[in-house]
């Protein structure tokens, strides 16, 4: 072959290959566009539900999220998130629940219903030591074992505007969840809550 082929097959091959990555970004450009415009977009209820609810970081290390559910109550809107601190033990567990009402004063009737559902078998969680800036704030646990282990079935019902969160958790004494880790829960919801809050004002 001349030499003036070869320059020729050289200039040809590199055009070629050329063409083969404009179009390949041009494809990959149009597919991406493409997911976007058919990739549901979040509503804004859907995005404030993102913002105020825990993340996965606010619990001790090797925590999991479990999944998400759209609550059904009456005259608001809820979702329920659930975390598993061991994979082989469901009721190694932390949920929470965020119900948005229309206005702060339903929000208010509906904290005052759930706070009648403690009975005098709930205790002050020992060993907390949790300050929150919710309008109203009632964190109270039941002692009790799941499979031998002792632990304490923790619930916090919270007031904040026109929300109501329920933060339940199965606290144990020295594994998995103690009380130490679930005042740190407590303490990053309610500064996610706050923080949504007077960003909305």
């Amino acid at each position: 072959m001349k030499q003036g082929q070869a320059v020729k097959v050289v200039v040809a091959v590199g055009l070629g290959l050329l063409l083969l990555m404009i179009t390949q970004i041009g494809i990959g450009t149009g597919v991406a566009t493409l997911m976007r415009r058919s990739w549901p977009t979040q509503t804004p209820l859907e995005a404030r539900f993102e913002n105020l609810r825990i993340k996965v970081e606010d619990l001790p290390s090797g925590w999991h999220r479990g999944g998400v559910q759209v609550e059904d109550v009456p005259g608001a809107t809820a979702r329920f998130y659930s975390f598993y601190g061991a994979s082989d033990k469901t009721w190694v567990k932390v949920s929470q629940e965020l119900i948005l009402y229309p206005d702060p004063q339903a929000a208010a009737g509906a904290y005052d219903k759930w706070l009648a559902k403690y009975t005098k078998s709930w205790i002050a969680p020992p060993g907390l030591e949790f300050t929150d800036r919710a309008d109203q704030m009632h964190v109270a646990c039941l002692s009790g074992y799941i499979n031998d282990q002792h632990h304490y079935a923790c619930r916090a019902v919270g007031l904040y505007g026109d929300i109501v969160v329920i933060l339940r958790g199965n606290v144990f004494d020295d594994r998995w969840l103690t009380m130490k880790d679930f005042q740190a829960v407590l303490e990053a919801m309610d500064q996610r809550i706050v923080a949504i809050l007077e960003s909305e004002e």
